[in-house]
């Protein structure tokens, strides 16, 4: 799957794939949350667009004028998991250490940092920034204590035992947070770099990793995840995490922040894809909270 394959067809995508049934609702929702299975995850929902006889004035596409969010639909959860606290710490990677066959991916490096920028103005003494260390580090780094937000930019191989790339054939990815005696409320995966040129080897399907990665995820009782579908350009990358991050911080709910961001990463590039290309999973209305209680407080 790649975005040049879908692009010049989004309007024909709709349409095949959207029942005529749910125009009206469609056209007229300010906020949709889409249920996908397998199967489903796959199809680039993001990119799809209205026939332009019916888009709107403002000519934004279907998914930002929806605040367009995704729930997968499993039967398979953590029984009884240990959620994150508003207490728990943020924990930001880019660019971990990898074997000399990948090549460097400068921009996820600048997305981390930025990110890691964004939290500390809130929490500067929560946040854990891990950058160019080897598996290690980083491995213990995740593993020292809780987080409720995880965001990890590098390179990415599919599989049950992939994730995101470290050195030596090791990886970060689902089976190592799946250990984790305390659960995040929201993690972010970004591998698909366009500085990776050719995506790096083995990576494969990227629409495919990026969904197997959110079902893994939300199986172990993460609220939230958003995972990169195909190759980003790095700076609307780096616009798109900043501005989803900003919104959360400033006490907008996951579909506020997705919209925004979304936004965001297209009027930095509107003849590009990037903004396109997360796919969004989790509850539209989860904010990240500033306390922890029975009377949770967003950040403000």
């Amino acid at each position: 799957q790649n975005a040049r394959n879908v692009e010049g067809s989004s309007s024909t995508l709709f349409q095949l794939l959207i029942p005529p049934e749910a125009d009206v609702f469609l056209r007229q929702s300010s906020q949709l949350l889409l249920e996908v299975d397998e199967t489903t995850a796959v199809l680039p929902w993001e990119i799809l667009d209205l026939p332009e006889r019916d888009r709107p004035a403002d000519a934004r596409p279907w998914a930002i004028t929806t605040q367009l969010v995704r729930k997968f639909r499993t039967a398979q959860f953590r029984q009884q998991p240990r959620d994150a606290t508003a207490e728990d710490q943020i924990l930001v990677v880019g660019e971990p250490l990898c074997d000399a066959n990948y090549p460097p991916l400068p921009g996820a490096l600048a997305e981390a940092r930025s990110v890691a920028d964004i939290f500390r103005k809130k929490l500067p003494r929560g946040v854990v920034h891990s950058e160019r260390q080897g598996p290690r580090d980083v491995l213990n780094a995740l593993n020292a204590r809780p987080y409720r937000v995880v965001h990890v930019a590098g390179h990415g191989e599919p599989g049950a035992q992939g994730g995101v790339v470290l050195e030596g054939g090791t990886f970060l990815g689902p089976q190592e947070i799946r250990a984790l005696r305390v659960v995040p409320e929201f993690v972010f995966v970004n591998c698909c770099h366009l500085a990776a040129g050719d995506l790096s080897a083995g990576l494969g399907n990227p629409a495919v990793f990026a969904s197997n990665v959110a079902q893994s995820l939300i199986a172990i009782g993460v609220r939230c995840v958003v995972a990169a579908g195909w190759a980003v350009e790095d700076e609307p990358a780096r616009i798109f995490a900043e501005k989803l991050y900003a919104t959360l911080l400033d006490g907008g709910t996951f579909a506020d922040a997705v919209g925004r961001a979304r936004e965001a990463a297209r009027l930095r590039s509107p003849t590009g894809s990037t903004w396109a290309a997360y796919q969004c999973y989790g509850d539209p209305h989860w904010r990240l909270r500033s306390s922890t209680g029975d009377d949770d407080e967003p950040f403000v």
